[in-house]
């Protein structure tokens, strides 16, 4: 068996500011996306698929199962949904650690290392959303009042991309490029993706509180 061996950038953003007067006159973003598939090309498509977790920290196991997915469909081989429960598994996880870890300590709230420690041990013994919902109901809430009163993007400034399927995909995007990898758009602009644009109903929260 050969051994495997992956050196990948993780992307970064890049901010510039210009300083005048004593204060910030012009501010500039750049994301720089990680390479993924530049890594990936030229190798057998199955040890593409196996490789692909490796290569992110965050939704590692949702990466391989979306990459699983497009190949059997590329074969035209049918797949059932039974990698659903590794997905989900992975994403209560991760918004776990972001909920009571990392978002408290961005907040200046004090960070729930306890209940972490047993929302991860629910995690593996089972019963993890009825005790979710017990458990996270007051500190989600906390974590929304503080939200919402930061300063918020301005309504309309933030499209949401809209459900597709695949037709519609293939004639928005024919050509999934490395310019299109760099700066994916919509229309000729940027557009939200994820759980807020799957549920816009709840982007009358406002924008940052909506997508917790």
């Amino acid at each position: 068996m050969r051994a495997m061996s992956v050196s990948f950038d993780p992307g970064s953003v890049r901010i510039g500011l210009q300083w005048r007067e004593g204060g910030v006159r012009e501010a500039s973003v750049r994301v720089v996306r990680p390479t993924a598939a530049a890594m990936l090309r030229g190798r057998p498509a199955d040890e593409a698929v196996r490789m692909l977790p490796l290569l992110y920290a965050i939704c590692g196991v949702a990466q391989g199962v979306a990459a699983g997915l497009a190949l059997s469909a590329a074969r035209g081989v049918p797949k059932d949904g039974g990698e659903d429960a590794a997905v989900l598994a992975e994403a209560q996880r991760e918004h776990l650690w972001r909920l009571l870890l990392d978002w408290p300590q961005a907040l200046g709230m004090e960070r729930r290392e306890g209940l972490f420690v047993a929302g991860r041990k629910k995690l593996q013994e089972g019963g993890f959303a009825d005790w979710a919902q017990d458990a996270l109901g007051e500190h989600c809430a906390d974590i929304g009042r503080r939200l919402a009163q930061l300063p918020q993007p301005v309504p309309g400034d933030d499209p949401q991309l809209p459900a597709l399927d695949a037709a519609r995909t293939l004639a928005l995007w024919p050509r999934l490029d490395a310019a299109f990898a760099a700066a994916p758009l919509y229309e000729g602009a940027p557009a939200s993706t994820g759980a807020l644009a799957r549920h816009p109903e709840q982007a009358t929260l406002g924008p940052l509180a909506a997508r917790v």
